[in-house]
């Protein structure tokens, strides 16, 4: 039998009448860009999260592009972020004229460790005006945070290091619709919060699509005027006061997203019931580690299902052979990528991103997987571990 890394039919089948019916209303309405599908998402998708503000764009990379240039952050200034992630986290901070400093991760749940963003804080001193600046005098703009794989970070102290240091928090919670800390929704956290609507994410479209929440209206509105070629729309669709991008989540998408937002959080029960099978049948394998959560009050998701300790038992491969679809995340830290090079600085060393890179593996876990799936899965890591130990 063959295991698929992701299937979607599970969630759409059962939605197919009601997908139908929105896309129906929005054939027959004729408004495909913007409109008031697009408005009343946003407003679903801010209540959900509990925050005031939801800006939605064409891309999850889209989402923090406008993030980070909606609050400011652009040529001159430093990030601070994490080598352990999809490579659009930096790339958009590149994008906006910044530059990615790297820091290491934790090695328990291989999110951006705060040791290594104090670490780095330390190449910044206070200057005249207030802002942080290095040697070269480069402006301190930022931290951003990946909640990688749908484990939260440590974003409470995150957070609090960047008010006390008067600098932003962005979360790119692109993996981590859904999950909270202390009963609060990733995202809402820092100064803007940014989600991918990938189809394969928690809560995911069918094409493209991204958003960005923040509690400052003044922030906003600026994204709105960024995801739309810098237009002022209380002056004029014709006024632009800046250039911007085309971004913006069209309505079809929008309308499929209000059918399934209503269901993401039992899809996310659903996905931690399976991931908790996994746990159970993985525990004390030979050479094989989970992901960790080990704060108190945090709920995760599981966008990937990821286990560490297969590089040396060839188990991507041997896997495939047995009918079962995995993925191998992340071969690279970003501060090897090519594409980065001369872009980013690494200030320190990054034994725990080197050491995890490469050695990561997730394997399937998505809403109609079923447990003897996961038995199945496990069953075989098990036998690949133990048979080369």
């Amino acid at each position: 039998m063959r295991i698929p890394f992701v299937d979607l039919t599970g969630q759409h089948v059962p939605l197919r009448t009601e997908i139908d019916a929105a896309v129906a209303r929005v054939i027959d309405a004729g408004c495909f860009i913007g409109g008031s599908e697009v408005a009343a998402f946003e407003e679903e998708f801010a209540t959900a999260l509990d925050v005031p503000h939801a800006v939605s764009v064409a891309s999850g990379t889209d989402a923090l592009v406008v993030a980070l240039r909606a609050l400011g952050v652009g040529p001159g200034d430093d990030v601070i972020t994490t080598p352990v992630s999809f490579v659009a986290s930096a790339q958009a901070i590149v994008r906006v004229g910044a530059r990615p400093i790297f820091a290491d991760v934790d090695a328990f749940d291989w999110n951006l460790s705060p040791a290594a963003v104090a670490s780095a804080l330390s190449d910044y001193v206070r200057a005249p005006d207030g802002t942080l600046r290095a040697v070269d005098g480069r402006r301190l703009a930022a931290i951003l945070v990946v909640h990688i794989f749908g484990a939260p970070a440590d974003v409470e102290l995150l957070a609090s290091i960047a008010a006390e240091q008067r600098i932003f928090l962005i979360e790119d919670a692109a993996q981590a619709f859904g999950a909270t800390v202390r009963g609060a929704s990733v995202g809402g956290f820092g100064d803007a919060g940014c989600f991918s609507l990938f189809p394969t994410k928690t809560l995911g479209a069918m094409g493209d699509g991204g958003v960005v929440v923040t509690r400052d209206s003044q922030a906003a509105e600026r994204m709105r005027r960024l995801r739309s070629h810098g237009a002022n729309a209380s002056a004029g669709n014709e006024v632009y006061e800046q250039v911007g991008y085309n971004s913006r989540l069209d309505a079809l998408q929008a309308s499929v997203l209000r059918v399934k937002l209503p269901h993401a959080e039992a899809w996310n029960e659903e996905r931690r019931a399976l991931a908790d099978g996994y746990r159970e049948r993985l525990r004390g394998v030979p050479g094989l580690s989970l992901q960790q959560c080990p704060r108190d009050q945090v709920s995760r998701v599981f966008h990937q299902f990821v286990v560490r300790g297969t590089r040396r038992f060839s188990a991507h491969a041997r896997l495939r052979d047995a009918g079962i679809e995995t993925r191998e995340y992340y071969l690279k830290p970003l501060n090897e990528q090519v594409a980065l090079a001369g872009l980013s600085r690494v200030p320190r060393p990054l034994p725990c991103a080197e050491s995890v890179c490469g050695d990561l593996l997730a394997l399937p876990i998505f809403p109609g997987l079923t447990h003897e799936m996961v038995k199945r899965v496990a069953d075989e890591i098990a036998a690949i571990c133990t048979s080369e130990t």
